[in-house]
C-alpha cells in the first residue's frame, strides 16, 4: 500500500459516514415488522367481523319494528362512515313513526331530517317509504 492511498480512503469513508449520519434509519429486524403487520391484520379482520355482526343484528331488530327499512335506501356509506338507512332508522325507529302522521307531514319531517343530517332530499322518497309501509302492512294482514 502506498502512503498516499491510505489517507484518502480513510477520509472518504469518514466523510461518507459524517454526511450520511443524519439520514441513517434505525435498524429493525423484519420479524418485528412482520409481527406488527400480523397483529394489525388480525385486529382489522376482527373489526370487520364485529361490524358485519352488529349490522346484521340491527337489521334483525329493525325488521321487527320497521320491516324492510334497510332496503328503502340504496346509497353507499359517506366518508364519515354514516349510512342513510341506519340514520333513518335511528330517527324513525318504528313504522308507526311514519304511519301515524299524514304523508305531507312525514314529507316535511323527512325533509328537515335530510337537511339536519346533510343528506340529499328527494321529494319522491317519502312516498316510497309510505308505499313500502302499506305493502308491509298488507303482507302482515295476509299472513
Amino acid at each position: 500500500m502506498s502512503k498516499r492511498w491510505i489517507p484518502i480512503t480513510y477520509f472518504s469513508h469518514a466523510d461518507y459516514g459524517i454526511d450520511r449520519w443524519v439520514d441513517l434509519t434505525e435498524y429493525t429486524p423484519e420479524e418485528d415488522i412482520r409481527q406488527t403487520l400480523k397483529t394489525l391484520n388480525r385486529q382489522y379482520n376482527q373489526y370487520i367481523k364485529v361490524k358485519v355482526m352488529l349490522k346484521n343484528n340491527l337489521i334483525a331488530l329493525l325488521d321487527q319494528t320497521f320491516p324492510d327499512a334497510n332496503r328503502l335506501f340504496n346509497s353507499t356509506a359517506r366518508k364519515d362512515g354514516h349510512e342513510k338507512w341506519v340514520d333513518f332508522s335511528a330517527a324513525f325507529w318504528h313504522c308507526k313513526c311514519v304511519s301515524d302522521i299524514s304523508e305531507n307531514a312525514f314529507s316535511e319531517r323527512y325533509a328537515k331530517w335530510c337537511k339536519k343530517h346533510r343528506y340529499n332530499y328527494s321529494p319522491v322518497k317519502p312516498r316510497c317509504v309510505c308505499c313500502a309501509l302499506l305493502r308491509s302492512a298488507e303482507n302482515e294482514k295476509s299472513r
